[in-house]
């Protein structure tokens, strides 16, 4: 079903007409399908970092690119669907402007509650004409002409780099824009360094890595253990290679939406996020813990849950684990 940004499109589609499009932040709504099929000869090219966003829609036309950058090619239109997250916005109109022109036509769509008016702002001194075509189902259609093209857009110029102790540990974490706990390490994490012990591990998982924190710490305590960083945003696997160099360490990257994607090479599931906090807390009643800890058991609960659908073990350990949580 289209999505209310989608559906405003769609009622004002005379926008939509160009020899090859470019859409930003491509979800899989139908919008895809519904525009090749307004514009059978348009080259349409959907874009998005987060590999569950992908469509299986397949066209002759139409070409589908999952990374963290845009691809480098120029588009007579470009539609971007407006992000929550300002600094995210922000990078990606300076990505826009790299691949533009100056005859490129871009429309920006978006919930208004998601801050999509902000744009007219974002964009003042970069384009030179702009106007509101279209309000409807709470959200905002803009388009902007006359963009200035800006060249020199590097993708590592917008990341955030900070420095954490923990477990006496000292990183330096890198992230972007658009990545969880973008400039700050969160708490459930942070719980998880400080009390995570392993014996001799060969393989590890970090599954949903994130910029790579957890990855980053085990490679500093277990050199000689190979570890696996995986998670669906391609942005996030961009900001952890940042982090891997930036720390001296390395580990393999993966963009993957499930466990068993990533399950037929490795021999130890050793993490994910909470996971092991899981098993760390069973000799713990949950009613001596802070509000904190309650809350990343929780979490780990729900993780271990998820996991007896790869891993079935005895129901009652489970049971267990969810009745102490409550």
């Amino acid at each position: 079903m289209l999505s209310a940004a989608s559906q405003v499109l769609i009622r004002n589609q005379e926008y939509l007409e160009a020899e090859s499009v470019l859409l930003v932040n491509h979800v899989n709504d139908g919008f895809a399908e519904q525009l090749c099929d307004l514009y059978p000869n348009a080259s349409v090219t959907g874009f998005t970092s987060i590999l569950t966003n992908r469509t299986h829609f397949q066209n002759d036309n139409f070409e589908q690119v999952i990374a963290a950058s845009l691809p480098n090619k120029q588009f007579d239109l470009v539609v971007f669907y407006y992000p929550k997250a300002k600094a995210e916005a922000q990078m990606l109109l300076d990505n826009i402007r790299a691949i533009s022109t100056e005859s490129t036509r871009l429309l920006v769509v978006g919930e208004n509650k998601g801050g999509v008016k902000s744009v007219v702002k974002q964009l003042k001194a970069d384009a030179q004409f702009s106007r509101k075509v279209d309000s409807a189902r709470h959200c905002s259609l803009f388009q902007f002409t006359g963009l200035t093209v800006n060249p020199d857009f590097q993708l590592a110029s917008y990341a955030k780099q900070f420095e954490i102790n923990v477990a006496g540990t000292p990183l330096s974490l890198v992230t972007l824009p658009g990545v969880f706990s973008h400039g700050e390490l969160d708490k459930g994490t942070e719980l998880l360094l400080e009390t995570i012990k392993l014996n001799n591990p060969k393989t590890l998982l970090d599954f949903a890595t994130g910029c790579g924190v957890i990855s980053t710490f085990l490679a500093k305590h277990y050199a000689e253990c190979k570890i696996v960083a995986s998670d669906v945003s391609a942005l996030a696997l961009a900001a952890a290679e940042l982090t891997f160099a930036k720390n001296g360490v390395s580990a393999e990257l993966k963009l993957a939406d499930g466990i068993h994607q990533l399950m037929q090479n490795l021999t130890i599931l050793s993490l994910i996020r909470h996971f092991i906090l899981a098993f760390q807390l069973t000799t713990t009643s949950p009613n001596c813990l802070s509000q904190m800890q309650k809350s990343a058991y929780i979490n780990a609960v729900n993780c271990l849950l998820l996991l007896t659908a790869f891993y079935p073990m005895p129901m009652h350990c489970v049971m267990n684990l969810v009745t102490s949580a409550n």
